[in-house]
């Protein structure tokens, strides 16, 4: 029963993470993601725990719009 919840939570997780990703990739599209990285600038943790998730696009697609700190 547990292993089966754990299993539902990592699926969660993953689909969020490919959510979040393809919302940031579309605001980039449209000039956005200097806006979006300044407003998350002040949750320098939570920026880290996107990363470990892999919910971050990596910074080389998109060169010269600016980076998560």
């Amino acid at each position: 029963m547990a292993s089966q919840k754990i299993k539902v939570l990592e699926r969660n997780q993953a689909v969020m993470a490919a959510g979040l990703k393809a919302a940031i990739l579309a605001v980039t599209t449209i000039g956005g993601f200097k806006m979006w990285a300044a407003h998350f600038a002040q949750y320098e943790s939570s920026i880290s725990i996107l990363r470990e998730l892999g919910a971050l696009p990596s910074a080389d697609i998109f060169p010269g719009t600016g980076s998560v700190q």
